[in-house]
């Protein structure tokens, strides 16, 4: 991660969950990255309601998932 003035964080994000899910979403047919996402959006939901030390949005964040990553992949 790169700061810049102090405020604007800059992520090189190229080895973590998320970037692989941007790949797939270039390569796959729509109908198939859907299916594929809708399946991670279903694992993160179960996972979540079994985390007791650690909050969904901190295992999001080490897997490269930004907080508006639902808005972005439906580019």
């Amino acid at each position: 991660m790169k700061l810049i003035n102090d405020k604007v964080k800059i992520v090189y994000a190229t080895r973590d969950l998320f970037s692989i899910v941007i790949v797939l979403k270039m390569l796959l047919e729509e109908e198939q990255f859907r299916a594929f996402y809708t399946e991670i959006i279903e694992s993160i939901n179960k996972l979540e309601k079994k985390l007791k030390t650690i909050s969904i949005d901190n295992v999001l964040y080490k897997m490269g998932f930004p907080k508006n990553h639902k808005r972005l992949l439906k580019l």
